[in-house]
């Protein structure tokens, strides 16, 4: 069942998010480059300093933040979450929708204990090596990348920019 959708027009991020009560799941799907003004937050490589010295892909990281999408984003999770505090989490996306959904799981694993799976197809990397090492440190969060092999996308940023969670 799609419990919320978010559409917003300034940054043109979109997601769903859904609930499944046969499988205790809620899942948060991102959607890939598809605007001019994706691909100005793909092509954004600068980083934002998230703590200490971990860092991220600016362009993804405002695209998920600005105009309080992130807080709407994780407000739903967490009402969801009152009503359902045994449920997993699930997000995905690809290409941008993968990058936004690496970084979203993240962060939610930071705020919330109950598990977080990340599924990315064919997305480019999002952070720095500190980075990288915070984000397999966290206990409950898990990564499945799903690659193509020679795709460009997921080469890119190069400079000191590091995949995380299992190809």
């Amino acid at each position: 069942k799609v419990c919320k959708f978010f559409s917003n027009k300034e940054s043109d991020i979109q997601a769903g998010i859904t609930i499944n009560k046969d499988d205790n799941r809620i899942s948060i799907i991102f959607r890939g480059s598809e605007s001019l003004s994706d691909w100005y937050y793909d092509l954004n490589i600068f980083k934002h300093k998230l703590d200490n010295d971990i860092k991220v892909h600016k362009g993804f990281y405002n695209q998920l933040t600005s105009y309080n999408v992130y807080d709407k984003l994780l407000l739903e999770v967490k009402k969801l979450l009152e009503e359902h505090s045994d449920y997993e989490i699930y997000i995905t996306g690809h290409s941008l929708g993968g990058a936004l959904s690496t970084l979203f799981g993240y962060l939610l694993s930071c705020e919330i204990i109950n598990k977080v799976t990340v599924v990315s197809f064919a997305s480019p990397r999002v952070g720095n090596k500190a980075w990288q090492k915070a984000f397999e440190k966290k206990s409950n969060l898990t990564h499945f990348r799903v690659t193509n092999n020679r795709d460009i996308v997921t080469a890119f940023p190069t400079f000191r920019y590091r995949h995380v969670g299992n190809n």
